[in-house]
């Protein structure tokens, strides 16, 4: 036993074990850091399966109202729920958050009982997909407000990049990048607008969400699609900020939408509940440097933070590991040692237990007869969250016993991670937590020795989901007015630079009965507030 700063007294053997998982980690980020720079990325293939599976729609609902909590832009609001049945009366919305404040939590609770208990009561002719509604317009209304620091967010990193979209379009004098131009130029004028108008920032949200959703589904929307795949990477990203932005600021109003289709279809969701916001577990110290011997001397700590010799601590055979040390020595063009360093020494690098993992430990210790005595509603053993789950934590619960699903991962890696009660040795802990760190242990080593040959990861900027509002709900009537040109769908816009507050045309659906929920594979990874995460490889089905 010994003292570990951050930890406490732990055993010589977890201590170990820890080190061989945070060696391979930081190795298999930093792989991915230099297969960004060596250029080397697949594409990632998208399908989506229309459902109107009662399952599907219970897990859209979860996953919504867990993103309806993560109202925070970088990463501490995101949030997991499972639903159980509560003492055989009624049901519990178990939520927990990444790094969640004790006042967060709570806010984020009552908003939730309040958005719950106004569907609930509402009548079942109110609950239309209608954005013109009352009950629509009011719970959209009320989660903008919810996450005005969110959208806000989103509003000035689109400004941003549709300012070099348009440099890109001012380079090239073919017909299509002039009305490209054009068009952006127009919704540069929108955000603009919205940025310095006074008055009822609400309102604002709404008319700049409807004005992202109208974007969305105007055809000269694929033109920007193109752009993203095409030309050089510098310039192919600035188009794929642009459309993912724009598809997060539509994707409120699929957020409004699962609502309604779960106040519809599972109205006992709305009838008697109880809400359990967990606390968020505190961040450890850097392990890379609490876990090392505290009399190392720096040079010997930085000895051993090369390629070279974590490939020598992860491999056993003495052929293999001359192998990978070749490979190890060809990224080095890349500055493979020099990233090793900087994420061992990065001042972020704090781990934390995930939110989703947060919610399986209390759940697992709330039912003591086992885990499969876990009352989830409907028998649905599911934790959702609003973003798709991580690498590391889809490793996680493929290993656990309990068989609990969880949101399909986007496989983004972070160094930001740590099983439950890591430091807890008790017998009856500490043999399943050693399997459970092995398990995801071998993922990452093969991950990182998979990375190291090929040179290539699946690599996408974000982690949230960029086009979740039309893919979601690929059945719902759209929204949004279809023009020939996105330059005169913006120029109908009610916040357009100059021109009065009003509202532009919205399409509602009339048979209710034809909503159909599109099973949401989430597989477009996107990091929409976190930096850090890549994907990798193509990763296990649900």
């Amino acid at each position: 036993m010994r003292e570990v700063d951050g930890l406490g007294t732990i055993s010589t053997h977890l201590r170990s074990r820890l080190r061989r998982f945070y060696d391979a980690l930081v190795f298999l980020s930093s792989l991915i850091e230099a297969c960004k720079v060596n250029g080397q990325t697949r594409a990632h293939n998208e399908g989506y399966e229309p459902s109107d599976n009662p399952n599907i729609v219970l897990e859209c609902f979860i996953n919504k109202l867990a993103q309806v909590c993560d109202n925070v832009p970088f990463g501490d609001t995101v949030t997991s729920l499972a639903i159980t049945v509560h003492n055989y009366d009624g049901l519990l919305y178990t939520f927990a958050s990444n790094r969640q404040t004790a006042e967060g939590a709570n806010k984020a609770r009552d908003f939730v009982r309040r958005l719950l208990d106004d569907m609930g009561s509402a009548s079942l002719d109110q609950v239309r997909d209608d954005p013109r509604g009352p009950l629509f317009q009011r719970a959209l209304r009320q989660i903008l407000e919810f996450h005005d620091k969110r959208v806000r967010a989103y509003r000035d990193k689109l400004l941003k990049c549709v300012s070099a979209c348009i440099v890109d379009c001012d380079a090239n004098d073919s017909d299509e990048s002039l009305s490209l131009e054009n068009a952006l130029r127009n919704l540069k004028d929108t955000l603009t607008a919205h940025r310095d108008r006074d008055g009822d920032e609400c309102s604002e949200n709404e008319n700049l969400v409807h004005a992202a959703a109208t974007l969305r589904a105007s055809p000269v929307h694929d033109t920007i699609i193109e752009r993203t795949k095409a030309g050089r990477m510098d310039e192919s990203k600035r188009w794929s900020d642009l459309s993912h932005f724009i598809g997060r600021l539509a994707s409120y109003l699929g957020m409004v939408r699962a609502i309604i289709i779960a106040r519809r279809r599972i109205p006992e969701l709305f009838e008697n509940f109880n809400i359990n916001f967990l606390p968020s577990n505190p961040p450890l110290p850097n392990p890379i440097s609490s876990l090392q011997h505290p009399n190392m001397s720096p040079a010997k700590r930085q000895s051993l933070r090369t390629a070279k010799e974590i490939i020598r601590r992860m491999v056993n055979n003495p052929a293999e590991i001359s192998k990978y040390q070749g490979y190890a020595e060809e990224l080095q063009r890349c500055g493979l040692d020099d990233l090793i360093s900087k994420e061992c020494a990065n001042a972020s690098f704090h781990p934390i237990v995930h939110c989703e993992m947060l919610v399986l430990d209390w759940l697992c210790g709330q039912y003591s007869s086992g885990i499969a005595s876990i009352p989830f509603f409907r028998d649905f053993r599911y934790i959702g969250c609003s973003k798709p789950t991580c690498r590391l934590c889809e490793y996680y619960f493929a290993a656990h016993r309990s068989g609990i699903q969880v949101r399909r991962g986007h496989k983004n890696v972070y160094l930001n991670w740590i099983v439950p009660n890591v430091t807890d040795e008790s017998p009856e802990w500490a043999q399943e937590k050693d399997r459970l760190i092995d398990r995801v242990l071998e993922g990452v080593r093969r991950d990182a020795l998979s990375a190291l040959e090929k040179k290539v990861t699946d690599h996408k900027r974000w982690d949230s989901n960029t086009f979740s509002y039309q893919q979601t709900f690929q059945s719902l009537a759209s929204t949004s007015v279809r023009g020939n040109d996105l330059a005169s769908v913006m120029s109908r816009l009610s916040i357009a630079a100059g021109g009065p507050s009003r509202r532009f045309e919205r399409t509602a659906i009339d048979d209710d009965d034809s909503w159909s929920v599109a099973a949401h594979a989430d597989q477009e990874a996107e990091n929409s507030d976190d930096d850090g995460g890549a994907l990798l490889f193509s990763g296990r089905g649900r």
